[in-house]
């Protein structure tokens, strides 16, 4: 049942129509079946209706009004004739009106999809093409994996994940006490010590009886006695207990592990769906699925590795004849392959593909303003490929699509390995392939930390992310361009102060980082960027466990979590790589000040929507308005034409399907009109095949979203991209 009171409306209002005017055909040829068959506007109800129920979720109508358009249209194609279809085509509008009427909240239907759906199968009847499934049974390439996740069975002891965690938690707490225990030591060591003064003392003094002396020597070694023996049972215990907290830890750590294989072999048949569906030819080779990784690592690396995979069948691996004709083999060759080295992971996917476009990622960091002219000139092809790891998201694909083109995967990739701690790095041959390596942690559950102290406060930096710690003399440092950097071993390496980048007052107990000749530097990377950070004191390095995050943080800038040490205080875990791209911000903004803010308000950018059906019409509106666009609708593509005519407009929004003029009509139509030669066009349709997508991208669209997949952000994304 639908929930929105005013969308139920719409679709009550539309479905009755469209049912309505299929069910007047049907009649009419049931009592007239010389008559030509109005194939035309029968499959367009059928496919309006259809539209309208997928838009807002309806699955079930949508499948079944997907078979109903099937018989249609193998009868318009002559595989069957209408008349024999008749009874098939009845009690299909039976059900579809039943279920709007469920929907729109009335009387359940009872009825069961599956036998609904069978029931209009024609496969057995003639050569019509094959129907679609249910929609539980509908998977995309890129829904293969999750699909097959989910039948992956693991023969082997089987335990609550929460229940880990907990224990993981219990042996941190371990840790803290038995360093708790260590510090007991120091104290009975102190007492030992004060006991051994004052009987050095009472002997020198000489004011006590000879009786008293013995009475009190007897005493004090009484007591020194029992003291010796409580260190000695607190020593044992204190090395059994952290003999067992080690043990209880690595046996829980290894529970988390798995091979690497679990993940990995959930990607050969969606390599070679992807690749079928893509018209091209590809085999995935895999090595090193042996290693063991944590389960929470797999489960963040799968979507990672599966936009990198699609990514390398989409732009990377060219068609069967660009393969040979470059003499390349027909058969694209991706490998898969893992290694390990201490405790981190290398995760690294080849391709024999064309490479990476460096000058194509150039120009459309340039489009998006993501950087100056001057600054890309600066960069060499290294720095220009990380480009495409950018926040904002960066497409060199011309053609936008609900999966490909907006460049949000690899913004995907850099999330996650940022979560895990990892590292992404790309090396590319024009015409000859790409190589990504991927370096990630064993586990996360602990990690060793540098910790240094800034602004009185301590703070732990990952050793993963540490390439070096240093003294230097204040006279090394120099300014470029607004950057304080200094030179080590040939390299100009930008620093900056931890308080600043944390916004924390400088520590008064110590001397201003100003005034010192002498200063600690910690050398910290993330990805291909370097930072020198300056601290007040470098205070050791420690093994910690890492605890989750409370979900008030997990959008704090600089912290990547929190450690409890063994002195019971609350350490802060920070992210280098957030910590480098504010130095990087800071020093951008220093050469380039804003301008002061206009006080003009900000114009609204304007779209023109094209759709027939008055509930997808009403929904996409709503979305559109709600992210700030001022929207003008047509009920088809010629009125879109005039109204076009009529306004300016930032950009055209289409269905395809649509009586006068379709999408595709509208589409060309524009472009041979020089006024719109720049007017973004996007295709929102339910067609969805890659011939389909081939067609608007011929007829001009610049991008093409298909509503099975309809995600609002994604259709505001490329709106945001466009314009």
């Amino acid at each position: 049942m639908i929930n929105d009171p005013s969308l139920l409306e719409l679709f009550a209002a539309e479905s009755q129509d469209h049912l309505a005017q299929l069910d007047a055909a049907l009649l009419s040829l049931e009592n007239n079946p010389d008559t030509a068959p109005p194939f035309a506007d029968m499959l367009r109800a059928t496919h309006s209706l259809k539209g309208a129920a997928r838009v807002i979720g309806l699955l079930e109508i949508e499948s079944l009004a997907h078979r109903f358009e099937n018989v249609l249209a193998a009868c318009q194609r002559g595989d069957v004739s209408i008349g024999s279809q008749l009874e098939k085509l009845n009690r299909g509008l039976k059900s579809l009106s039943a279920l709007s009427i469920e929907a729109t909240g009335g009387q359940a239907s009872q009825l069961l999809i599956s036998s609904e759906l069978a029931a209009l199968d024609i496969s057995n009847d003639a050569r019509a093409a094959p129907a679609a499934p249910a929609p539980s049974q509908v998977l995309q390439p890129e829904a293969l994996i999750s699909a097959a996740g989910s039948a992956f069975r693991i023969e082997s002891v089987r335990v609550q994940t929460d229940k880990l965690d907990a224990l993981l938690m219990y042996s941190g707490e371990l840790r803290v006490h038995s360093g708790s225990i260590a510090r007991r030591f120091e104290d009975i060591d102190g007492i030992a010590g004060l006991v051994d003064g004052f009987r050095q003392q009472q002997k020198k003094s000489g004011l006590r009886g000879m009786a008293s002396d013995q009475e009190c020597e007897l005493w004090l070694a009484d007591v020194a006695r029992k003291l010796g023996m409580v260190r000695n049972e607190l020593r044992q215990d204190r090395d059994r207990l952290t003999q067992v907290t080690d043990a209880l830890s690595e046996r829980i750590r290894t529970m988390r592990l798995l091979p690497i294989q679990t993940l990995f072999s959930l990607f050969p048949r969606m390599v070679h769906e992807m690749a079928k569906e893509k018209g091209k030819q590809a085999e995935l080779l895999i090595e090193g699925g042996d290693i063991d990784a944590d389960k929470r690592i797999l489960e963040e690396i799968k979507d990672p590795l599966t936009h990198l995979l699609r990514n390398a069948i989409d732009h990377g691996i060219e068609l069967p004849a660009q393969r040979q004709a470059t003499g390349k083999p027909a058969v694209a060759v991706l490998r898969l392959t893992a290694s390990q080295s201490h405790s981190r992971i290398q995760i690294t996917l080849v391709d024999d593909g064309a490479g990476l476009d460096t000058d194509a990622i150039g120009k459309s960091a340039l489009k998006r303003k993501l950087l100056s002219e001057r600054e890309l000139a600066e960069m060499n092809a290294a720095q220009i490929h990380t480009l495409l790891l950018h926040p904002s998201g960066l497409s060199t694909s011309s053609f936008v699509t609900e999966t490909s083109g907006r460049g949000v995967g690899m913004g995907v990739v850099r999330t996650n390995l940022e979560r895990l701690k990892g590292q992404i790095s790309f090396d590319s041959i024009a015409q000859r392939g790409l190589t990504v390596r991927l370096d990630i942690p064993v586990t996360l559950a602990t990690t060793r930390v540098l910790l240094v102290r800034s602004a009185g406060q301590d703070f732990a930096l990952p050793s993963d992310h540490v390439i070096n710690s240093m003294f230097i003399e204040r006279d090394r440092i120099y300014t470029i361009e607004s950057k304080q950097v200094i030179n080590v071993a040939g390299r100009i390496l930008q620093i900056a102060a931890l308080h600043e980048l944390l916004d924390l007052a400088a520590d008064t107990a110590q001397p201003a980082l100003a005034e010192q000749t002498r200063l600690a530097c910690v050398i910290i990377e993330a990805g291909q960027q370097t930072l020198g950070l300056l601290v007040e004191q470098m205070v050791g390095e420690e093994e910690v466990m890492l605890h989750q995050q409370s979900k008030l943080l997990q959008h704090v800038r600089h912290l990547s979590g929190v450690t409890i040490r063994d002195t019971g205080d609350t350490c802060a875990v920070l992210n280098p790589a957030d910590l480098i791209k504010s130095a990087s911000q800071a020093s951008h903004a220093e050469r380039n000040p804003q301008p002061a803010q206009s006080s003009e308000p900000v114009v609204r950018r304007s779209v023109l929507l094209a759709e027939d059906s008055i509930t997808t019409r009403t929904q996409e509106k709503r979305i559109l308005e709600a992210a700030g666009f001022d929207v003008t609708t047509a009920v088809d593509g010629s009125e879109a034409f005039l109204k076009l005519g009529n306004a300016k407009f930032d950009a055209l929004i289409s269905d395809i399907q649509m009586p006068n003029m379709d999408g595709l009509q509208l589409t060309q139509k524009i472009r041979a009109d020089k006024r719109y030669a720049e007017l973004p066009i996007i295709l929102v349709t339910t067609l969805g095949t890659d011939d389909d997508k081939k067609r608007g991208m011929g007829a001009g669209a610049n991008a093409y979203i298909t509503k099975s997949a309809f995600d609002q952000q994604v259709l505001i994304e490329c709106l945001n991209r466009l314009i």
